[in-house]
């Protein structure tokens, strides 16, 4: 556990690490104890984790309501410490609407390899009524990357997932379903998948790998 404190404090137990920033700090209370607060410690957290944990927790923070992607670009441009060029390059990928870390992390190997952003959880309308939603999508070339968790292995959570995706397919989207070992073991693999696809649709794809996780 890391503590931060304004004057010289010297650590009393085992597993805790204290810091001294000589600078003021935003500061919230939680719980009745005095914490940084949410755009303070996505920068502090900057120097500790690399851009795509940073991401996701930026994500996590706008899915909570804590801050939204605007201020913590902000936040992070006006900031002159340490942390600063990591802090802004992860702010400027946080988005809204990512419900889940393996979401992010999705749309961040799509980005990272140089693919165009999809939208997250893109809304698929039947009469102009919002009927599903679509982890990751191209609307534009009807194409969508899902993630299946372990709650997706759940027989009526499977046949939901069916039919969903049967009645898309056959309204014209190309929807790649992936789980844990797709996107953690073969990310190279999703990628090829989702350009294919891309480009069976006219998009046109120039993709590097640069995700590392």
């Amino acid at each position: 556990m890391n503590l931060a404190y304004s004057r010289d404090v010297r650590s009393m137990g085992d597993g805790l690490r204290c810091h001294r920033f000589t600078y003021p700090m935003e500061r919230w209370t939680r719980h009745g104890l005095p914490v940084t607060g949410p755009a303070q410690t996505f920068i502090h957290l900057a120097v500790r984790l690399d851009l795509v944990d940073l991401v996701c927790f930026g994500d996590r923070l706008v899915a909570r309501g804590a801050i939204s992607p605007e201020e913590l670009v902000q936040a992070t441009l006006a900031w002159q410490g340490h942390g600063r060029r990591a802090s802004i390059a992860a702010a400027r990928l946080v988005r809204e609407r990512s419900e889940s870390v393996p979401e992010t992390q999705s749309r961040l190997l799509m980005v990272l390899a140089g693919i165009s952003e999809p939208t997250c959880n893109h809304p698929y309308l039947v009469g102009g009524i919002e009927r599903y939603r679509l982890d990751l999508a191209w609307p534009e070339f009807k194409v969508a990357l899902e993630y299946d968790g372990r709650w997706h292995d759940k027989p009526e959570q499977r046949a939901k997932d069916e039919i969903r995706r049967k009645e898309m397919r056959d309204a014209g989207w190309i929807i790649i379903v992936i789980r844990a070992e797709h996107l953690y073991d073969d990310p190279a693999g999703v990628v090829r998948d989702v350009s294919d696809a891309l480009r069976s649709r006219g998009c046109v794809v120039s993709t590097s790998l640069n995700y590392q996780r």
